[in-house]
């Protein structure tokens, strides 16, 4: 009986430890994804980038509304370093945090510096000292930086169902 055992727990460990087939699709990897060269898209592509706003128009329609859907188009300005499962962009003053529907895509970690367009839903939003931390260890933020954060941050929030690099 134990010979059986432990030989279903090896098979087990044997198929969860295969390799990914290279046609797989690889933007709902637990692992995130890695440094690429070629970015493309991930999530749902199938958005017209020909009415894309950029994120200063974004702003200006926040500010008279709870939500807004759009796409946008922006340069990324960071990437979360762990799994690429955010990224942010430059709004003015302030950064447009994005996150991806149902963390059911992830983008590149190299994305910072790249041009994106992403479709989904705008909002203002509370950041926790909690979400910040961890966003900041994601961010390979130093331990004085991380330390500085003590209080929560209203802050601009996009949901992408969608992201597509030029």
């Amino acid at each position: 009986m134990k010979t059986i055992g432990f030989a279903l727990i090896a098979a087990l460990f044997y198929m969860s430890c295969t390799q990914v087939d290279a046609g797989e699709d690889k933007t709902h990897s637990e692992e995130g994804v890695e440094a690429v060269e070629d970015f493309g898209g991930y999530g749902d592509t199938n958005f017209d980038r020909s009415n894309a706003i950029d994120t200063k128009t974004l702003l200006e329609k926040l500010a008279s509304a709870d939500e807004v859907e759009a796409v946008v188009k922006g340069e990324v300005t960071a990437a979360c370093q762990v799994k690429g499962c955010w990224m942010k962009m430059a709004m003015g003053n302030e950064d447009l945090r994005v996150k991806f529907k149902d963390y059911g895509f992830f983008v590149p970690k190299n994305s910072a510096g790249q041009v994106a367009y992403m479709h989904g839903v705008a909002s203002i939003d509370t950041t926790t000292v909690a979400e910040q931390v961890e966003w900041a260890k994601d961010a390979n933020k130093s331990e004085e930086e991380i330390a500085a954060i003590t209080s929560p941050k209203v802050n601009y929030t996009f949901v992408a169902d969608g992201v597509v690099f030029e």
